[in-house]
């Protein structure tokens, strides 16, 4: 007998299902078609405050799509004698491995999850103001706790809510949008139409012939400074459409981001 593995019984019974119970599993494994409008966003609730021992951080869920956001320092770059006349601000961006039902993360960040890192980090660059904090790093930890879609605009919006309840000086809070492009060949193309632009759409929203397009946005500055796209929209038209449709979402986000900084402050005790 082997004691260092662990034995299990000699005999095992087979759970008995009913078919009762095999048509409720898979009516709940199948997510339901899309039912909002085109330019629609799903509810969004976001909170601060989330980690106790982090010096600001938030937390969303957008639709299911769920992220948590950590932001730590800033702190002094003390193994460097160089001297930076502004800071750094240094995003990892990860995926939980349990995020996606379609796709397993590992523990290790993939070419994707290092690449998004790197795109998030210009975008808010854009907004920290880095000369106040000379030879200092930032540390934002993004996670994605659950994926349904749209989860690299969600984790911009919630990054942006921690920097702020970490009192990180900032030009404007930026605040993030994702649309998709109907493609001939989508499974909405028969109730959205052809060539639709659909606002935050879901993971099942999106075909691998879509074109999906995330803009990060400041309201105050009315300038963009972040724009990620995956397929091609060939039309200069549906390209300007798609970055309107895109500033009216990230305004909407915007709507939320100040009511979550403004909550703690508004409640009654």
């Amino acid at each position: 007998m082997d004691r260092l593995r662990i034995v299990g019984p000699e005999t095992s019974v087979r759970p008995s299902w009913s078919e009762d119970n095999e048509t409720k599993s898979a009516a709940i494994s199948k997510t339901s078609p899309r039912t909002r409008k085109p330019d629609e966003p799903r509810k969004t609730f976001a909170k601060t405050n989330v980690v106790g021992r982090a010096k600001g951080s938030a937390y969303l869920e957008r639709g299911n799509t769920k992220v948590i956001v950590s932001c730590f320092g800033p702190r002094d770059l003390l193994r460097t004698r160089e001297y930076f006349a502004e800071g750094k601000l240094d995003c990892e961006f990860k995926f939980a491995p349990f995020a996606s039902r379609r796709q397993r993360r590992g523990h290790m960040q993939d070419e994707e999850e290092k690449e998004l890192s790197s795109v998030l980090s210009q975008t808010l660059s854009a907004a920290v103001r880095l000369d106040q904090y000379p030879k200092s790093l930032i540390d934002l930890s993004i996670l994605v706790l659950e994926d349904d879609g749209s989860a690299f605009a969600a984790a911009v919006t919630c990054a942006a809510i921690a920097l702020a309840d970490a009192g990180i000086e900032m030009l404007d809070m930026v605040c993030a949008c994702t649309v998709c492009r109907v493609a001939p060949k989508s499974a909405l193309a028969a109730t959205h139409g052809v060539g639709s632009i659909l606002v935050d759409p879901t993971e099942d929203d999106v075909g691998p012939t879509d074109a999906v397009l995330t803009v990060s946005y400041m309201p105050a500055f009315d300038e963009i400074c972040g724009l990620v796209q995956t397929g091609a929209i060939v039309s200069g038209e549906d390209q300007e459409k798609a970055l309107r449709v895109c500033i009216e979402g990230c305004t909407k986000a915007h709507i939320v981001q100040e009511a979550t900084l403004v909550a703690p402050y508004t409640q009654q005790p």
